[in-house]
């Protein structure tokens, strides 16, 4: 088992383990688990949809682009659970 470097890669490993966790390929010292653990489908969506948090790209030591991509990969694990809650 590995962790995701993209959300592509994200996307990859959830379709080749469909019984884990999606957050399971998140680093749990990462952005995209920050984002994952702590904001809803909705919250996330709107994150992606705005500028980078200047802040947070300070912390994490991450730059614009880093930044999305970290909030694209919460936001795919996101809903892939919240896609598979909704079909129990």
């Amino acid at each position: 088992m590995r962790y995701a470097d993209s959300a592509a890669d994200l996307q990859m490993l959830i379709h080749g383990y469909p019984d884990l966790i999606p957050s399971v390929f998140l680093r749990d010292d990462g952005l995209a688990a920050y984002y994952y653990d702590g904001f809803s489908l909705r919250e996330l969506r709107s994150f992606f949809n705005s500028d980078p948090d200047q802040e947070l790209c300070g912390r994490f030591g991450l730059g614009a682009g880093e930044w999305r991509e970290a909030v694209e990969m919460a936001l795919v694990a996101r809903a892939v659970l919240e896609r598979r809650r909704s079909l129990k």
